[in-house]
């Protein structure tokens, strides 16, 4: 006579009011100095450097190819900045600044609920938008707010620093920026922008 097949007991089911998982933390990264990049890398940005004024999209395609490898590179991001708005001289100005932002909005609101879970995804995302237009409000805030959770703390500053340059009496972007720049170890700029605040503020 065969043994009785054993029992198994069911996993109950979540309860329907059960809080989701929480999500695993986002990985940090540590921006490296130029001069601890590879010696190949360190020549690619030079040559890069070189090309924004004649071939901005040399400067761009080189730069971008870097960021896309490593993401913590802040000197390649730098001359991309640069490139992409000798490449687009219109960009913040007259129609061009006023519509930056409106036509991305959607993607723009999806974007900001992923910065927790996906903050390499936003910043990828947001460097298509840039690409396109380098003075676009939303994404340029949404880099900076995506670098903040990855720890690209000298990213994140440069991202607000644009935005100082497109709103400069914006004070929830100046004090963003400073206490970004507390993070990056740079107190006398935070410092700096810190008195901006209280000039611009009435009274």
């Amino acid at each position: 006579m065969s043994d009785p097949a054993p029992q198994t007991t069911a996993a109950a089911p979540a309860p329907a009011n059960a809080p989701a998982p929480t999500p695993p933390p986002a990985p940090k990264y540590k921006e490296i100095p130029f001069k601890e990049l590879d010696p190949r890398i360190q020549r690619q940005i030079e040559q890069a450097e070189k090309a924004v004024e004649k071939n901005p999209a040399i400067a761009i395609e080189v730069c971008t190819g870097i960021l896309n490898t490593n993401p913590a590179i802040l000197e390649a991001r730098k001359i991309l900045r640069k490139a992409q708005k000798k490449a687009n001289p219109a960009a913040g100005k007259g129609m061009t600044k006023l519509f930056s932002g409106l036509t991305n909005t959607p993607f723009v609101l999806k974007a900001g609920s992923q910065i927790k879970t996906d903050p390499k995804g936003v910043l990828d995302a947001a460097e298509k938008l840039l690409a396109t237009n380098p003075s676009n409000i939303q994404a340029l805030r949404l880099e900076a707010q995506a670098a903040v959770a990855m720890t690209l703390w000298g990213t994140a500053a440069l991202a607000y620093e644009d935005i100082r340059e497109l709103e400069p009496e914006n004070l929830d972007n100046l004090m963003a920026l400073g206490n970004t720049l507390i993070d990056a170890g740079r107190p006398k700029e935070a410092i700096k922008w810190g008195e901006e605040i209280l000039s611009l503020q009435p009274g």
